[in-house]
């Protein structure tokens, strides 16, 4: 019975986005990796723009996470 309302509900308001976490990058020529945190250390060496992306779209252009991020 819930199901069947969550459909109607879903029918009526079109579907329904997930939104994702935003991620942060230094848009240098030799930046590898993305930061949960504009705050983090690793890109506060930035000198270039830090840029603004999700999580997946920094995967696609060849980023990996920030190894100081994940000791934590």
């Amino acid at each position: 019975m819930r199901t069947l309302l969550f459909i109607s509900i879903l029918s009526i308001f079109g579907s329904i986005t997930i939104p994702q976490n935003s991620v942060y990058y230094c848009d240098s020529p030799g930046g590898k990796r993305y930061h949960q945190s504009k705050e983090c250390s690793g890109l506060q060496k930035c000198t270039h723009t830090i840029r603004e992306t999700t999580n997946e779209k920094a995967i696609k252009i060849g980023l990996t996470q920030c190894q100081l991020e994940k000791e934590i």
